[in-house]
């Protein structure tokens, strides 16, 4: 996961919620797709909670993604148009077995914790990887979360983190190897030592 700054929401969901009838489920599709661009953007084209590519073809008719309600819509109907409290999710296996889903299809209804937007703790700061290509943290409501809320550990998602953790890994090698003399040399991968991976 990835912290996330939130921009300025999109003029047409202003426009909608200024509406007495408005709700999350008649959102004109006009509104939604400029809604998905916005978030699309302000994540970095990542999905919000397993940071899998979402491209701008994603957003078009034929649905890939899922506009998320960190705070469930169930609970908090107030939220349901917040744009604080909307992210981009990916589809997270959506329609396939429990055990492969993930993000906000395995979420559901299901509370975190932490909010990626969150600026009073940084979600950047408490999540960390290792080379088999797990993802976890010290916090331990957290680490319970990220997979038993979200799923992130899942066998798809681990094999993808360490074939990019490889990658990555290979390609700081052999960088650090082109460099001239044992001083720049090393200088090279202490600066690269603490790099943080972003695997999708």
């Amino acid at each position: 996961m990835k912290k996330i700054s939130k921009n300025q929401e999109p003029n047409s969901l202003v426009e909608h919620r200024s509406n007495q009838a408005s709700s999350f489920n008649n959102i004109p599709a006009q509104t939604k797709f400029d809604l998905r661009e916005s978030l699309i953007n302000e994540q970095g084209f990542i999905c919000c909670y397993c940071m899998r590519r979402i491209r701008l073809a994603d957003l078009g008719e034929v649905q890939r993604t899922k506009i998320e309600h960190f705070a469930c819509q169930s609970e908090h109907p107030d939220l349901e148009l917040n744009y604080r409290n909307l992210l981009l999710s990916c589809m997270g296996g959506e329609g396939e077995q429990k055990h492969l889903q993930t993000c906000d299809t395995y979420k559901k209804d299901k509370a975190l914790s932490i909010n990626p937007t969150d600026n009073h703790r940084n979600i950047e700061e408490l999540i960390k990887y290792n080379a088999y290509g797990e993802i976890y943290s010290d916090d331990h409501q957290l680490n319970r979360e990220l997979d038993e809320v979200l799923n992130l550990n899942n066998q798809v998602l681990r094999n993808n983190r360490r074939v990019q953790y490889e990658s990555i890994k290979k390609m700081i090698r052999d960088e650090g190897n082109k460099q001239k003399g044992k001083a720049l040399k090393e200088k090279y991968f202490e600066d690269k030592k603490n790099v943080q991976f972003w695997f999708f």
